[in-house]
């Protein structure tokens, strides 16, 4: 569709006329979703942007991406934006609510064969659609062995045990709505996943580890025994995991995700939860991942902890939207971390070079003391590690 002129037909709607659309050398610049369209109008005193998403979109993309569209347009000049997509969830139109300062939004639906195209909307204007949402924690091992032939639950069993004396060498289990990810720091080594009374172990190669690592699958032998060449390609995978750690060759993420899981008093001295997942489950193919985040409970409290270690306006405009989906989740976290309380702040675990910029963008924000900034230390890499 041809936006532009679709724009420029509504400039009463949009409050602006001659529109232009970003171009493909600026949107690389930005780095701009390809999944949006971006236009820009206004004049000294007002800049005007449109993000456009024709159909499904990942909402958190959206809010980031336009962020990122208006603080271009406006270059210091106050900026109003517009969200045009076919649908919002609540969580979105939240999200927008929390914004202030140089930057005003509006939710806009559009409908192609409809005249007017464009409805604006609120919360509370719309029935919730694409919300994320908490629908109970995934099945855990019994659920599992439920769905198991006898031989196959037995078999299970001897998976379970073998990766749970993993632990101290930091192998966690996570149970996702499909399978089973035995998990070192953020990465996953091996899966387990179920059909038709059985169910398939296999190690994983994503990420890192994709041109070191052949996927190599599980089996039980008759000594109920994993098999030994299984075994030995785990091993190999947490050993040459640990031999990056060691070298300092873990991407930034991946090295902080362990540290938080295994050793958050070094990162965050004040912090004695214990940690846990909180684990989202989505209408919507994508958006929130549970391991985006980490929770940790002690003495009738919940904190959550957000990493921004790269692109901080992008980081900060995800952030608003996850921060609306957590707090019409609130009830939810609360009864996962035994009946704490969340104290509806998320701290935003960041390095030293991207604190300016994060407190200049947080001026975005309304309430921007619920997102407090944690700098890590500058060794924060070279805590020994929980072997």
């Amino acid at each position: 569709m041809n936006w532009q002129q679709i724009c420029n037909e509504n400039e009463k709607f949009f409050k602006g006329a001659n529109w232009a659309e970003c171009g493909e050398n600026d949107r690389k610049t930005l780095r701009l979703s390809p999944r949006f369209r971006f236009l820009s109008a206004g004049d000294l005193n007002l800049k005007l942007g449109v993000v456009v998403a024709e159909g499904k979109a990942r909402e958190e993309e959206m809010l980031a991406n336009g962020l990122v569209w208006a603080n271009r347009i406006g270059n210091g000049v106050h900026a109003r934006l517009f969200f045009v997509a076919p649908a919002f969830s609540q969580a979105f139109l939240s999200s927008l609510q929390q914004l202030r300062g140089r930057l005003s939004c509006q939710a806009v639906l559009w409908r192609e064969k409809l005249h007017p195209y464009f409805f604006p909307v609120t919360v509370g204007n719309i029935s919730p659609g694409l919300a994320p949402f908490f629908a109970g924690p995934p099945a855990e091992w019994d659920a599992w062995g439920k769905k198991c032939n006898p031989v196959a639950r037995q078999h299970l069993a001897v998976v379970r045990d073998y990766f749970d004396a993993l632990a101290a060498r930091r192998v966690r289990t996570v149970f996702r709505k499909n399978s089973i990810a035995f998990v070192w720091g953020d990465i996953d080594i091996a899966e387990v996943t179920a059909g038709g009374g059985k169910f398939v172990l296999r190690t994983k190669d994503k990420g890192m580890m994709k041109r070191v690592a052949q996927v190599r699958q599980g089996w039980v032998d008759a000594d109920s025994r994993l098999d030994n060449d299984f075994r030995l390609a785990v091993e190999w995978i947490i050993g040459w995991l640990e031999g990056r750690e060691a070298d300092g060759a873990l991407p930034e993420l991946s090295a902080l995700t362990l540290k938080m899981w295994h050793e958050p008093g070094f990162i965050i001295p004040e912090e004695t939860g214990t940690p846990f997942r909180f684990p989202w489950l989505k209408k919507e193919t994508g958006g929130v991942q549970p391991d985006d985040f980490w929770y940790f409970a002690g003495d009738g409290r919940v904190s959550v902890y957000y990493p921004v270690l790269a692109r901080a306006l992008e980081g900060l405009g995800e952030l608003l939207y996850y921060d609306a989906v957590l707090r019409e989740n609130a009830e939810a976290i609360s009864r996962l971390a035994g009946n704490a309380t969340w104290d509806a702040r998320i701290r935003v675990v960041t390095a030293e070079r991207l604190s300016g910029e994060l407190r200049w963008h947080q001026e975005y924000f309304k309430e921007a003391e619920r997102f407090p900034l944690i700098i890590l230390p500058e060794n924060w890499r070279q805590a020994k590690g929980a072997r």
